[in-house]
């Protein structure tokens, strides 16, 4: 009895250990560099930098989904889903050569940016963000 009551509190605190507040920061500066370095190969048709960009932008994307999981925040985890379907949208993209494929990618991960920013994301007085939750 006492291995499945410890076996689900590990489960329940999992997503807690996801990723701390210091942690997003910083995945939010990768996301921004690697969709500018996803944008910028789909005007040149880089196949090699778009991969490197949308396979990091996914990851980041995942690393965030973490972060509102633990927070038990809907819509946040919505866009964070939606924002991961974009970035497989894109390398699809990439891998199969059809860079429409890839700029609608582009397109779904920009928006979700914006959604979730204009809800969750605080401009202080000095320039930097403070993230609601």
């Amino acid at each position: 009895m006492k291995l499945i009551w410890a076996a689900g509190l590990v489960v329940c605190l999992a997503p807690l250990q996801a990723q701390d507040e210091k942690d997003h920061p910083p995945n939010m500066k990768t996301i921004n560099a690697s969709m500018k370095m996803l944008k910028a190969s789909l005007e040149t048709k880089n196949v090699a930098e778009a991969a490197e960009a949308a396979k990091k932008v996914e990851a980041a994307f995942s690393e965030t989904r973490k972060y509102w999981a633990a927070r038990q925040t809907k819509d946040a985890l919505d866009w964070s889903d939606s924002a991961i379907t974009g970035a497989r949208l894109a390398q699809a993209g990439v891998s199969d050569g059809h860079w429409e494929k890839v700029s609608e990618g582009v397109s779904k991960m920009g928006g979700t940016c914006k959604s979730c920013h204009d809800v969750h994301r605080e401009r202080l007085p000095d320039g930097t963000y403070k993230i609601k939750n």
